[in-house]
């Protein structure tokens, strides 16, 4: 009876052990996808907002972007609102750590993709709003889109 009561401890033990390394991972996963995105909104997409450019488009983006149509779009925001500079960059959330508030409709076979909050200070619109998205590449994220609102009166 004493060396079952032994037995059952041990595996109790490991089994918290395992499911405690298993919480560790999946947790180190998503700080190192929400660190990597942190700085590349500071280390690449602030600059790139800075002038719009469109040859750096192939740079940020995930493959496959559609590099013609994000060029006619960024045009149209460049003569909208002009260049910017970035104000405020919040911090970047992985969607799986709020998955079971709201679903994410990037998930994919890769996982949850990363959303980044951010406001900038424009030429011709002064409190401009974002998010980017970002999908899972392993332990880092690519970008996938970026949406702007400008214009809006705040009520």
């Amino acid at each position: 009876m004493k060396k079952f009561i032994i037995f059952t401890g041990i595996i109790a033990f490991i089994g918290i052990g395992i499911f405690a390394a298993t919480r560790y991972a999946e947790n180190y996963k998503l700080s190192a996808q929400e660190a990597y995105t942190d700085r590349f909104m500071k280390n690449k997409f602030a600059p790139f907002v800075a002038t719009w450019d469109v040859e750096s488009v192939p740079l940020l983006f995930i493959e496959n972007a559609e590099v013609n149509n994000i060029a006619k779009l960024l045009n149209q925001i460049k003569e909208s609102v002009g260049i910017c500079k970035m104000r405020e960059i919040k911090s970047c959330q992985s969607q799986e750590r709020v998955s079971k508030l709201k679903s994410d409709m990037y998930f994919s076979e890769r996982g949850y993709s990363v959303r980044c909050q951010f406001s900038m200070s424009c030429e011709k619109e002064e409190n401009v709003t974002g998010e980017t998205v970002f999908l899972p590449d392993k332990h880092k994220t690519k970008l996938f889109s970026f949406t702007i609102t400008y214009g809006e009166e705040e009520e």
